[in-house]
């Protein structure tokens, strides 16, 4: 069956190529590419398709790890928490974090594997039903084409049965003014040549609704003028007859052949997939995650390295003395405080390198 197709819409395009054509002169040939290029149909089968493939590269990359990376930086002023120790400050002091995290799913029930092998399915059906769809415009542009040809041809044949009946009255006219004929004779042409006209009207109508149909298959203005090709006759070839093919012979290589009913089996596939994909929504899933996180502080102390340049000791007043007995003897404590120590800031990099534990 599609071979036939195939051999008709070539034998058709290949006499509509032969013939001289201008500027609004439309072959078949030229009449389907444009539509295949311009109908709406067809556009929308190829964005289709390209939803298909971007589908099919998101679930390809599901397979592999996620890896996030961010980091904030800012200045906190007045009493704020500073965020590496988590205490009240009174200082302006800059902050500054980095964190990377990474995961990867390891077992989900296969969710991924069906969902890759879905979106394969998805993407040849839609390759395969946009085939169809380029198919369908090009006989439906072949049908317009043919139809707009008979109604042409019906046109010419209606305006020649007109000639005809004119002459008939005119040769009418002439028997009655010779007195061979009655006038009542030359009634039944008149009548004849208004159905004549009515038949003209018809074909034009015709005609112009297959100009019409035409258009709108190519996404053209309705008010652009548009005149087809009158191809020559040629001979039909042989393998071209449908007598020479069965009625099964003809139902099984459109089974194999036809793009539409490949494009059913894998939509039922797919369909197929989808339910063990909604299964392995069941089961568990394992996956493995890690994170990496670092902060600095400019308000941080470095508390192991102090500074004891203007360091002294300080008695405090009497009445923190708290009497006391040593060995039955009445002693007193008095209290020292270590005052004017002051720490440096942890630089940067040190802050750093301690949170991935090298200093």
């Amino acid at each position: 069956m599609s071979h036939r197709i195939t051999l008709l819409l070539a034998g058709l395009m290949m006499i509509a190529s032969q013939a001289a054509f201008a500027q609004n002169t439309w072959p078949l040939e030229k009449c389907i590419e444009y539509a295949q290029k311009n109908n709406l149909s067809t556009k929308q089968a190829q964005y289709t398709i390209q939803d298909a493939q971007l589908m099919e590269k998101l679930n390809q990359f599901s397979r592999l790890p996620s890896l996030n990376a961010r980091t904030s930086a800012g200045y906190q002023l007045g009493r704020t928490i500073d965020p590496t120790t988590n205490t009240f400050n009174n200082q302006a002091i800059f902050f500054n974090s980095f964190a990377v995290d990474a995961g990867m799913t390891i077992f989900n029930g296969n969710r991924i594997t069906n969902s890759v092998k879905q979106s394969k399915k998805d993407l040849e059906a839609a390759r395969l039903e946009a085939q169809a769809t380029v198919n369908d415009i090009s006989l439906n542009i072949a049908a317009a084409y043919l139809s707009i040809l008979l109604a042409e041809e019906q046109l010419g044949n209606a305006q020649k049965r007109l000639e005809l009946s004119q002459e008939q009255l005119e040769q009418t006219d002439k028997l009655i003014r010779a007195g061979s004929l009655p006038p009542n004779d030359r009634l039944d042409f008149l009548a004849q040549i208004a159905l004549d006209e009515q038949a003209i009207v018809e074909s034009q109508n015709q005609v112009a609704i297959g100009y019409l149909n035409l258009k709108q298959l190519m996404e053209i203005d309705p008010n652009e003028e548009v005149i087809i090709v009158r191809p020559e006759i040629i001979d039909i070839p042989a393998d071209a007859d449908p007598s020479v093919y069965r009625v099964d012979e003809v139902y099984t290589a459109a089974l194999q052949t036809q793009p539409q009913i490949r494009a059913a089996d894998l939509r039922l596939e797919s369909a197929q997939l989808d339910e063990d994909i909604t299964r392995a929504g069941m089961l568990p899933t394992l996956s493995l995650f890690g994170s990496l996180n670092t902060n600095f502080s400019s308000g941080l102390k470095d508390f192991t390295n102090p500074n004891l340049d203007n360091a002294e000791l300080v008695l405090e007043s009497a009445q923190s003395a708290q009497p006391v007995q040593i060995n039955g003897e009445d002693a007193i404590l008095r209290e020292y405080n270590l005052v004017g120590v002051t720490f440096p800031n942890r630089t940067y990099s040190d802050q750093v390198n301690e949170n991935f534990g090298q200093t």
